[in-house]
């Protein structure tokens, strides 16, 4: 007897529903925002099931910043940077999804990538979803295998080559690769 059709068929969305590669959570448990500090960067921690070729970064940006000075993303696997984007600053002028390309595509192998965001603003930096934000959503992961956590600060342009020491984000900010 074939015991997989008593089996109920998945209803959970998955990355490759839309056509991403990876993602932190489903974005439709993103309903809350948070606002990054300007040079100030956060690291989301995504696990890679088999080697993929990445293109770029989707993020959701629930506010528009005021006087947005520079919007960058990089990709971290091993802790080593593999690539950094242009500058993304022009795509963050209205809310919304946004579909952020790297230069060049990149190869990961399976096992986990983190993706560094940071925003520099004279004034505001532009809102991005999250889901919770509790003071103990950190706690579980250690070092470097934190999900959600904030990195290295007083960047401007250049990306490290690698990770800062990663603290509790205390946010779990939505973003996917494609």
């Amino acid at each position: 007897m074939d015991i997989n059709k008593f089996r109920p068929k998945n209803s959970t969305y998955l990355p490759i529903d839309y056509g991403f590669k990876a993602w932190a959570f489903d974005p439709s448990s993103a309903p809350n925002s948070y606002t990054p500090t300007s040079g100030a960067s956060f690291a989301i921690r995504l696990k890679i099931d088999k080697p993929e070729l990445i293109t770029g970064v989707k993020i959701i940006c629930s506010g528009t910043p005021t006087l947005l000075t520079g919007a960058y993303f990089a990709l971290y696997q091993d802790n080593t940077k593999l690539i950094q984007s242009s500058d993304r600053t022009s795509d963050f002028s209205t809310i919304g999804g946004k579909t952020l390309p790297f230069t060049a595509p990149v190869s990961v192998q399976k096992g986990y990538i983190d993706v560094l965001v940071w925003f520099t603003a004279t004034t505001t930096c532009p809102n991005v979803a999250r889901g919770s934000a509790l003071s103990g959503l950190g706690d579980f992961l250690t070092g470097t295998d934190k999900r959600y956590a904030l990195t290295d600060t007083g960047l401007t342009t250049t990306a490290p080559s690698t990770l800062g020491t990663k603290t509790s984000l205390g946010a779990a900010v939505w973003l996917a690769v494609y």
